[in-house]
């Protein structure tokens, strides 16, 4: 499993308990309800929905670390240079001649 499903994952689990804490008074019955609410409840209720955002954050910078490199960067550039110089740039060593003999083999 990667990181970016792990993230989506508990994203969508913090998501969904942060729904039914906001949405208790829907669904809850009453002595349940007055069971729940407390004076920690909104601390809940913020750790909750910090932890949401902390995995969306996470899984927001893990699609955007595995996602491949935009692959007209290079032709782009080559097309720069085609449009500059006329055709692409020729990289040699100056010391390499062709037009010398290879040296002879030592005994």
């Amino acid at each position: 499993m990667n990181a970016k499903v792990f993230n989506l994952f508990l994203l969508v689990v913090w998501l969904v308990v942060l729904v039914g804490i906001l949405t208790r008074e829907a669904w809850m019955s009453p002595e349940m309800l007055d069971k729940m609410n407390g004076q920690h409840t909104s601390l809940v209720v913020a750790v909750v929905a910090m932890l949401c955002l902390w995995n969306f954050a996470r899984f927001f910078v893990a699609y955007k670390l595995s996602r491949p490199p935009d692959p007209t960067g290079r032709e782009t550039m080559r097309a720069d240079i085609r449009r500059k110089f006329g055709n692409d740039p020729k990289v040699t060593d100056p010391e390499f001649n062709f037009d010398d003999p290879p040296p002879e083999p030592r005994p």
